[in-house]
């Protein structure tokens, strides 16, 4: 059903930096990586986000160069999109999106295959669309910028009959529903003058929920902003609500930066809830937080780690995710009758996507790409 595929969504925000492949098994078991087939030095900029791979293509985003700061970009490396063939990596076209000033772009590359288009939120707070096979413009669209424009992960849902296909944006200032076409079907503004930084968009639940149904009424979509507040609306846009985090962690300067997350339940009947990465003054917080049947919500789990969490990989069908840190990696489980306790998996910084390459269940083998910082 379209509506199933709705949860196929495009959860791509991570710097590029040398992948370290590790293995749940010992080292016989662990994945190599293959011989090197091509390479490119784009002398563009920083590579701050995960290149996406279709069936022909490798999509890789740019912030740009200039050797004078705040001035031009240099001739033909200003902010934009390279698109490489995919086996022997000649390039196939390049997009240049010279309304970016920040020499930094990091929000995720998303491609609608299906579609034969590629959108993209810029610094510029602009939205832009692209055809597919030779980067043309398709259309644009201007959110709302006040210094960062458009930091983190857009939101892709395919929909059904009854619900819209539409572009969820994470602006600055707020959210905004966005057509395939470019025309625009809802916006909310962030309360109390709040704004977002690399603050994902992420689906999960408004109310109690057992066994995993993709039908239930209560799907919504979340994001976070900087003073820890997190904002929910339906899949048409509507229903707009925000609640703070301090009420489940405490007072504190929270900050949420990555989407908010939906844990599965096991065949057991336990319940579908919210997971939350909170960022505090010395480090992260991630919140499990549980809904009941009168729509009650409390906190069930919380694990403390370091500064600059990444994105939460979830691992499979299995209740156990990872998630770095500006220190080392992490695995945690989220289900009843696993065990809870946070294990470091992984000494080193990794702050932006974890990958997971491969999860055997049977075997339980989890093989996993860490983007190390350095």
């Amino acid at each position: 059903m379209r509506f199933e595929r709705a949860l196929l969504l495009l959860l791509l925000i991570s710097f590029l930096v040398p992948v370290h492949i590790v293995s749940s098994q010992p080292s016989e078991s662990a994945w190599e990586l293959p011989p090197l087939q091509w390479t490119k030095d784009l002398d563009s900029g920083y590579v701050s986000t995960k290149p996406v791979v279709t069936d022909e293509l490798v999509i890789v985003k740019v912030g740009g160069k200039s050797d004078n700061f705040g001035g031009s970009w240099d001739e033909g490396k200003a902010p934009g999109l390279y698109a490489f063939h995919k086996l022997n990596g000649t390039q196939a076209w390049r997009y240049e999106h010279h309304d970016s000033t920040t020499g930094f772009e990091t929000s995720p590359i998303e491609v609608i295959e299906w579609e034969g288009m590629v959108v993209n939120g810029w610094t510029s707070g602009k939205v832009t669309a692209h055809n597919l096979d030779d980067g043309s413009l398709l259309w644009e669209h201007q959110t709302d910028k006040r210094m960062w424009g458009i930091t983190g992960k857009i939101l892709v849902l395919i929909g059904n009959d009854t619900i819209p296909e539409t572009i969820h944006v994470p602006h600055e200032t707020g959210v905004t529903g966005i057509s395939f076409q470019g025309e625009t079907r809802f916006s909310h503004h962030f309360p109390n003058d709040a704004t977002g930084y690399r603050h994902g968009i992420g689906i999960t639940l408004s109310g109690w929920a057992g066994l995993f149904d993709v039908n239930n009424t209560d799907w919504e979509i979340s994001v976070g902003d900087e003073t820890g507040q997190l904002h929910s609306w339906s899949f048409l846009g509507t229903n707009f609500t925000t609640w703070d985090i301090g009420d489940h962690l405490g007072e504190g300067s929270w900050k949420i930066r990555s989407p908010p997350f939906m844990v599965p339940p096991t065949n057991q009947g336990q319940r579908v809830a919210m997971g939350v990465v909170a960022q505090g003054t010395d480090g992260s917080t991630i919140a499990f937080i549980d809904i009941d049947e009168s729509g009650n919500d409390s906190l069930r789990e919380r694990f403390e780690i370091g500064r600059a969490a990444s994105i939460p990989a979830h691992i499979g069908t299995s209740g156990m995710f990872l998630v770095g840190d500006l220190e080392r990696s992490h695995s945690f489980c989220l289900w009843q009758g696993c065990d809870t306790a946070l294990q470091v998996v992984e000494e080193g910084s990794v702050s932006g996507e974890i990958t997971i390459l491969d999860y055997n269940a049977p075997s339980h083998l989890i093989a996993y790409a860490l983007p190390k910082n350095l």
